[in-house]
């Protein structure tokens, strides 16, 4: 029940047209861009598909994926590990309690959002510019 529930209610989401920007951007960039979710890869992908981001996404992992879900950090591990990067090369995006102590304990950089409207490509330069070396 709880799984109708999920898709339906992502089934109202409409493309996120700043969203695609932004990605098109870090794409342009040559960043390397992951989706990693705690829900079932069924609901990512119904997700991603209707914002607009699933062709923007070089791995997406979902709780499917992984033998410890978050807070565990072993999904951004095998993020990191994919895309042969340390942590200290990784930038992570979370709005979630349980999201935010697994991107902690991976060890790479945080940045904690409230939710995706709060996710800005101006959060991401100073970011990068900052932790540049």
């Amino acid at each position: 029940r709880k799984q109708h529930l999920t898709i339906e209610a992502i089934s109202q989401l409409k493309q996120d047209q700043r969203l695609i920007e932004m990605f098109k951007q870090l794409r342009d960039k040559n960043y390397k861009l992951a989706c990693c979710s705690n829900s079932i890869r069924r609901s990512v992908l119904v997700m991603l598909s209707k914002i607009g981001l699933i062709e923007y996404m070089d791995l997406i992992l979902s709780n499917e994926d992984v033998k410890n879900s978050k807070p565990h950090p072993e999904m951004y591990w095998k993020a990191m590990s994919y895309f042969s990067c340390i942590p200290t090369e990784t930038v992570i995006f979370e709005d979630s309690v349980v999201g935010k102590i697994a991107a902690s304990d991976s060890g790479a950089n945080l940045i904690e959002i409230k939710n995706r409207a709060d996710l800005n490509i101006d959060k991401i330069n100073k970011f990068i510019k900052k932790h540049r070396r």
